[in-house]
């Protein structure tokens, strides 16, 4: 479930294969975060299920959805080099689009047939991270890819993919599928190899906060407070 402060939604559509998408959460968010990229603003993305051929990123303010809208199009850079040509609009429009209107004449319950379902409320889940901790330095990506899909018996890159975190001797799991993150967890401890190089690993949530140091003792609270209100920042 997501922050009822963020209330306004354009539905975003994409050039590429789904599952380049799915490992691209973080970096849309920031592009779209940042009014100097995209003239956006403060958003977050609920979710990366790609399978409706869009995902919704929500706004905190109407101001910042409406300039996003207005650029249409959009292009946001890829480590490998190649640029990802983005489109937005509103949700809405997506929905009238994908709805065909009903035929002149039709009975009742035909009419019926072409309106869309109601959505059933779902029930709130665990969050799809696992953070797994102790890794040794011989573990190697490939290594902890494999150990992951074994005990998950889920595919790599299709039902989740790993962010490796070497200097804290960490990964991060992101499970882009239905599971049961505390049975998976339950697996994985059990693991004869994870007990026996004393792998952790625990459910994630995803972080709505974070932590600043090195501030001066007497800077005032409003000004660290107006400093990360601001969008540029």
């Amino acid at each position: 479930m997501g922050d009822s402060k963020y209330l306004h939604p354009v539905a975003l559509t994409w050039s590429q294969e789904t599952e380049k998408l799915k490992k691209l959460k973080n970096k849309l968010q920031i592009y779209f975060g940042k009014q100097s990229k995209s003239d956006g603003g403060e958003c977050e993305i609920r979710d990366t299920d790609c399978t409706r051929g869009y995902i919704l990123i929500h706004f905190k303010e109407e101001k910042a959805r409406d300039r996003v809208l207005q650029r249409k199009t959009h292009e946001v850079k890829l480590p490998d080099g190649t640029t990802l040509q983005l489109e937005v609009r509103l949700p809405e429009d997506i929905r009238r689009r994908e709805t065909p209107p009903p035929e002149v004449g039709a009975s009742k319950t035909e009419k019926s047939r072409n309106l869309p379902e109601k959505e059933e409320a779902s029930p709130s889940r665990s969050s799809s991270l696992v953070l797994i901790e102790n890794v040794p330095d011989s573990f190697t990506p490939d290594m902890i890819n494999l150990l992951v899909g074994n005990i998950s018996e889920r595919s790599m890159d299709t039902d989740f993919y790993i962010e490796n975190i070497p200097e804290i001797q960490s990964a991060v799991i992101t499970f882009t599928c239905d599971i049961d993150i505390d049975d998976f967890i339950g697996k994985f401890s059990r693991n004869p190899r994870v007990k026996q190089q004393k792998i952790m690993a625990k459910s994630l949530e995803e972080t709505r906060s974070v932590r600043v140091e090195g501030i001066h003792p007497d800077t005032p609270e409003d000004m660290v407070t107006l400093y990360f209100e601001s969008a540029k920042n």
